[in-house]
């Protein structure tokens, strides 16, 4: 019996030695993007809608190129010439037959050709807007058939492979915060629990709210969860401190 009541004591100083430390958490996606025309011109399709899953380097935008490609078949063939004239200066500056201004000249219009077919090369490879990464498309800002100027914003796209928890603690926990330290998520919008781990720690205190920054990797993510929900984060730590909740 004295055993037993000993036992109940330990274990009674042990729960009392424990103590949560609440604060309040974000769910937010690991990558996110705000994707911009590049060129002016029409939109003829989009392969974007709410909410879509698409996978890295996917087709999302095209825009119509058609004057573009015919300007590169244009530029390509006057190439293609620069490099007949050239070659065949080449053989004529062999035999002595040419000057070697009418010979660096040829050269030259080789380059410049070279240089106008890669400048519109990748002026069309701007028609067509990748996903720069594997994730779901959060709003489409323009539909097809419509003209954007160059730097409009075209589609919001996230990263949601891997969640992240991002948090603001006092920085009082800097005593006992610290990188791979293991919590819990409530969150508001399923009331369920997951679990997370610290990841990250921010390099300076707030001076006016004396919080520093935290971000945190969730273990256990779930289908259900979705980037900008919010709940509680707890940490269970050994402390004479009081419970500190918002």
């Amino acid at each position: 019996m004295l055993k037993g009541f000993l036992f109940l004591l330990i274990g009674l100083f042990s729960s009392s030695c424990m103590a949560e430390f609440k604060t309040r958490a974000l769910l937010i996606a690991s990558s996110e993007a705000v994707l911009s025309s590049q060129i002016s011109g029409k939109i003829i399709e989009t392969r974007a809608e709410l909410g879509q899953r698409f996978k890295k380097n996917a087709t999302l935008i095209r825009f119509d190129c058609k004057v573009q490609e015919a300007t590169l078949d244009k530029v390509n063939a006057e190439l293609q010439a620069a490099r007949i004239t050239f070659k065949s200066h080449q053989k004529l500056r062999e035999l002595g037959s040419i000057s070697h201004l009418e010979f660096a000249l040829a050269d030259a219009e080789v380059k410049k050709a070279q240089a106008e077919l890669d400048a519109i090369s990748a002026k069309i490879k701007m028609c067509t807007i990748r996903a720069p990464f594997s994730g779901r498309v959060v709003e489409r800002k323009v539909n097809a058939h419509e003209s954007v100027s160059q730097g409009d914003e075209l589609l919001d796209v996230i990263d949601d492979s891997q969640l992240l928890v991002t948090l603001f603690a006092p920085s009082t926990w800097l005593k006992w915060l610290e990188k791979d330290l293991e919590f819990t998520v409530t969150v508001s919008e399923t009331g369920q629990k997951y679990k997370a781990k610290v990841d990250r720690i921010g390099s300076r205190v707030h001076p006016v709210s004396q919080t520093i920054a935290v971000r945190g990797v969730l273990i256990d993510a779930k289908d259900q969860l979705i980037a900008g929900m919010s709940g509680q984060a707890v940490f269970n730590k050994s402390s004479d401190t009081k419970t500190l909740d918002e």
